[in-house]
């Protein structure tokens, strides 16, 4: 068996303005009955996270590109394995679907930056 195709390497961005990721990735990339994972890419991207600023912030924001990975079936916890690695999905898990908050959720779309994880979004 090959390796992910996407092998993430298990660390996390805190990014002061997320929120403005939520239209794009909800509107572009759900899809119901399934996890979506999305790369964004911009060469501004450190400073987009970094910034306070929310004026700054959508500046920056304006210039990444988004593109999707892959997607697996909702609750094919083995099929999202084999795009981002057995130890990301089990730290997902963890946080975010085996807890009550997410119990009724049936879609969700994962966003990565080169390889490191930003944010989810969910219905």
């Amino acid at each position: 068996m090959s390796g992910p195709i996407y092998k993430t390497n298990g660390k996390h961005f805190n990014c002061y303005h997320d929120d403005m990721f939520y239209e794009t990735l909800g509107d572009d990339f759900q899809r119901d009955d399934c996890i979506v994972i999305v790369e964004v890419e911009g060469e501004n991207f450190e400073s987009f996270i970094d910034t306070e600023d929310k004026t700054e912030a959508y500046k920056l924001f304006k210039n990444f590109t988004f593109s999707e990975i892959d997607y697996a079936d909702y609750d094919d916890w083995d099929g999202l394995s084999s795009i981002v690695g057995e130890n990301e999905v089990k730290n997902l898990r963890k946080i975010y679907f085996d807890c009550d908050d997410y119990a009724e959720m049936t879609w969700a779309v994962l966003l990565y930056h080169n390889f490191t994880f930003v944010t989810l979004v969910t219905d």
